[in-house]
């Protein structure tokens, strides 16, 4: 259970199911055909943060360039969207960025600071997990079948809660190219757009 009063929390945000149901209906309300893999996704990277997608910075740089070249520049994407009931972090999406005139340049070294400066926890992950597992078992979630939940839920316990990516239902969907990044760095990024 969590408390909220004003910017103050007391408890864990990830044992409350309020504020876990409220952060994946407001997911599937973008993205009405997310799977139960892509609901671990969102509670693995908001609990336990961005790491590099690569071995060394500069081929993490060098990956993001060249995703962000890619990338079409939409300004009617959604720019960032919350990863944790807190707000905390953030996922910018690279179209939305660059559609609105964002830098490569200013989403690297934010994503990256962000890497330096938040802290992951597991057990914040395993506690979402649980939760989430939770609502659903209780029918609040009807959408996601309980089978491949329990799927997930050994494969996670059996390798120690590892990241995982979107399923291959949401990549076809929705063809996702974003960093995260911690909410307060959102001006910065944005600064001489």
């Amino acid at each position: 259970m969590a408390i909220n009063i004003g910017k103050v929390t007391f408890g864990n945000l990830w044992r409350s199911h309020t504020e876990v149901f409220n952060l994946v209906v407001s997911h599937l309300n973008h993205y009405p055909e997310m799977e139960a893999l892509d609901i671990y996704t969102l509670i693995y990277q908001g609990s336990m943060g961005p790491t590099y997608l690569s071995d060394t910075r500069e081929a993490y740089e060098e990956q993001l360039l060249h995703e962000f070249a890619e990338v079409e520049g939409n300004p009617e994407q959604i720019l960032w969207e919350s990863i944790r009931p807190d707000g905390e972090l953030v996922r910018v999406h690279m179209a939305g960025l660059k559609g609105r005139g964002g830098k490569a340049q200013k989403l690297i070294t934010l994503s990256l600071w962000t890497v330096s400066v938040f802290i992951g926890d597991q057990d914040d992950l395993i506690n979402g997990w649980k939760t989430f597992c939770d609502i659903c078992s209780e029918n609040r979630l009807r959408k996601f079948d309980q089978g491949e939940i329990a799927t997930i839920t050994n494969w996670a316990q059996e390798n120690n809660y590892p990241s995982a990516r979107h399923s291959r239902v949401f990549r076809a969907a929705y063809d996702p190219h974003y960093r995260l990044m911690k909410r307060e760095f959102l001006q910065t990024l944005m600064e001489s757009v």
